[in-house]
C-alpha cells in the first residue's frame, strides 16, 4: 500500500515553487531598488526544497537500489529539459557553443539555469548514506567537520564575489554550499527542540530579514555586485531561510487535498522544470515590456507563469502515457 502524502508538505512545495517563479519574474533591470528589498523576502525556496528532501530522506532506506531509483527519477528530466532549453536558445541565437553545452550537463548552468538544483540533488542522493552515518554516530567530530566544510563553502562564495571571479555556476552547483539545509533536514527535531514557541522564531525571522536587507546594501557598497546582493547564497539569506523553515514547520496543520496550494504542490517539480520556458514567452508579450508598466504587471507575470505551467503539467498527466510523464518529470 502506497504511503499517504503529508499534504502540508505539498503546501510547502507550492510556496517554494511560487517563490522560485517570483525570483525569476522580478524586473530587476528596471527596478533595482525594489528588487534588492523584495528579493530578501523570497530568498528561501531552493534552501527550503533541499530541507524538505532531506527531511524525508532520513525516513527512507538509502541502499544502492534506493539511490539508483531516486537518481533515475531526476536524471532523465535533467537531461531532457537541458536539451530542450538549449534547443530553444540555439534557435533564438543561431549559435552552437559546444563547450558551454557540455559544461551545462555537469553544472546545470545553461539556458535552463535553474537546473543546477538537480545537479546538487544528484550529489546529495549519492552522499546521503554516508552523511546519515555521520549524524547517527555518537562521535561529534565528523559532524563538526561537515558543518565546518559547509560554512567554509559559504565563505568561499564571498571570496569569489569580492574578487569577481565569475564562477557562480561552480559554487551554486556544489553540494557543500547548500549542505547546512540538508544537514538541517536530516537532524531537524534535535536542532529545533530549543525553539519552543512560534513567537521566538518569528522574532528571529524578522531580525534575520532586517539583517538580510542590511547585508544586501553592504554588499553593494563593498563589491558593487548587484547579483550577489540579491542572491539566495549569502549568510543573511541562509539564516533567514533557516528561521523561515522552523516557523513554517511549527505552523504545520492539516490541508485539504483539493486546495489549490496542495494541487500546485503535487505538480511543483513539473512546474519548476517548465516555468522558465513559459516565462521566456510571456516576456515577449508587449504588455510585459517597457519600464512604465513592468512593476505593475509583475504579479500578473507571476500568476500567468504559474498557472500556464500548472496547466501544461496537468494536461501532460492526462494526455501522455505514464512512462513519458515520468521521464519528463511531470509525474
Amino acid at each position: 500500500m502506497e504511503k499517504k502524502k503529508d499534504l502540508y508538505f505539498q503546501f510547502l512545495r507550492a510556496v517554494c515553487v511560487i517563490a522560485v517563479i517570483c525570483v525569476h519574474c522580478v524586473p530587476f533591470d528596471e527596478y533595482p531598488q525594489f528588487t534588492i528589498i523584495f528579493r530578501q523576502f523570497i530568498n528561501f525556496p531552493v534552501a527550503f526544497f533541499f530541507f524538505i528532501s532531506a527531511y524525508f530522506a532520513r525516513q527512507s532506506v538509502f541502499g544502492t537500489d534506493a539511490a539508483y531509483k531516486r537518481l533515475s527519477k531526476l536524471f532523465f528530466p535533467f537531461i531532457i529539459w537541458n536539451i530542450l532549453y538549449w534547443i530553444y536558445w540555439i534557435m533564438l541565437n543561431h549559435q552552437f557553443p559546444a563547450a558551454k553545452i557540455t559544461v551545462s550537463f555537469i553544472l546545470g548552468n545553461g539556458p535552463g539555469f535553474h537546473l543546477y538544483y538537480l545537479v546538487v540533488m544528484f550529489q546529495f542522493i549519492i552522499l546521503t548514506p554516508y552523511i546519515l552515518k555521520v549524524f547517527l554516530s555518537k562521535n561529534s567530530l565528523p559532524k563538526i567537520l561537515l558543518l565546518f566544510m559547509s560554512l567554509s563553502a559559504l565563505l568561499a562564495v564571498y571570496y569569489v564575489n569580492y574578487h569577481d571571479l565569475r564562477i557562480k555556476a561552480l559554487y551554486q552547483s556544489f553540494f557543500l554550499t547548500w549542505g547546512i539545509f540538508w544537514f538541517f533536514g536530516l537532524n531537524y527535531e534535535n536542532i529545533t527542540s530549543k525553539f519552543r514557541t512560534k513567537m521566538i522564531v518569528l522574532c528571529c525571522l524578522v531580525v534575520a530579514l532586517v539583517f538580510s536587507v542590511f547585508e544586501a546594501y553592504k554588499i553593494m557598497d563593498i563589491t558593487g555586485s548587484f547579483n550577489f546582493a540579491i542572491s539566495q547564497i549569502k549568510l543573511s539569506s541562509f539564516i533567514y531561510s533557516l528561521f523561515l523553515i522552523v516557523l513554517m514547520m511549527k505552523l504545520r496543520r492539516d490541508m485539504k487535498e483539493n486546495s489549490i496550494m496542495v494541487i500546485i504542490g503535487n505538480y511543483s517539480f513539473g512546474i519548476y522544470l517548465v516555468h522558465v520556458f513559459i516565462l521566456n514567452f510571456i516576456k515577449l508579450m508587449p504588455a510585459f515590456t517597457g519600464q512604465k508598466f513592468l512593476l505593475a504587471v509583475f504579479p500578473l507575470r507571476v500568476i500567468l507563469t504559474l498557472f500556464i505551467s500548472l496547466a501544461i503539467v496537468i494536461a501532460a498527466n492526462k494526455i501522455l502515457p505514464k512512462k513519458i510523464v515520468k521521464i519528463i518529470g511531470f509525474s
